[in-house]
């Protein structure tokens, strides 16, 4: 019986190329570090590869149902046409009622499009496993009833890819930027470490010195500091 691997987006497998959140167009991302050959691995392996997005920007208007889509799509062909389903949630609580009232809420933490794949490919709950970076997923795949596993594990980004001011791409709502980083470490119990001589931020289960200048690192709380630690693009 095959299997499913389903992934979140934005956080997930892709970063804006402009600092956004999430991309407004099919130009505007890029695949962030291992993905691409995890998810090529997890294809040799038997495994199939699904989406499952939410896309609450179209009901605030910052972009249309289509060019979703093709956002998608254009994540397909990066990963090689490697996508069996894929499923966007176009609803955000939030938005607009006018705007937002078209669409049915199907948006993670329900697990609504999670079911929706399984349906599609006929698996149960135990041929299936989540990935993604946030609470959303967790709690959707919990709501499912399926494996979850968070991005960076499963990608297994390295922790000096989470840098405070060096780095591959800009997330310009730092604010957001520091709350994901809390709940990482709330979810994790893990550490973070700022290299004053470097200006890097890191993640630490034990190591307190600098993975790059090997200097004793300062711990820090994220939440009263500036730092706005993120994956870094370089491979």
């Amino acid at each position: 019986m095959d299997r499913v691997l389903i992934l979140d987006v934005e956080g997930t497998c892709t970063a804006t190329i402009t600092g956004k959140v999430c991309p407004n167009h099919p130009q505007d991302f890029f695949l962030l570090p291992n993905v691409y050959g995890r998810v090529q691995q997890a294809k040799k392996e038997g495994w199939l590869v699904a989406v499952a997005s939410n896309q609450g920007g179209v009901s605030y208007g910052f972009l249309s149902e289509q060019t979703a889509w093709d956002i998608m799509l254009a994540l397909n062909s990066m990963l090689d046409d490697a996508l069996s389903v894929i499923k966007i949630c176009c609803y955000h609580p939030d938005a607009p009622e006018g705007r937002r009232d078209r669409y049915v809420d199907r948006s993670k933490p329900k697990p609504a499009m999670i079911h929706e794949i399984m349906e599609d490919l006929d698996l149960p709950s135990n041929r299936v496993g989540v990935v993604g970076n946030a609470f959303s997923d967790q709690l959707a795949a919990k709501h499912a009833g399926v494996e979850f596993r968070w991005a960076h594990e499963f990608f297994m980004w390295k922790p000096h890819w989470l840098r405070a001011d060096r780095f591959g791409y800009h997330i310009k709502d730092h604010v957001l930027a520091r709350k994901r980083a809390m709940l990482a470490v709330q979810a994790r119990s893990t550490r973070w470490l700022h290299c004053k001589e470097c200006a890097l931020v890191y993640m630490s289960e034990g190591e307190m010195f600098c993975p790059e200048c090997r200097k004793l690192g300062t711990e820090v709380r994220l939440a009263d500091t500036k730092f706005s630690p993120r994956v870094d693009g370089k491979l």
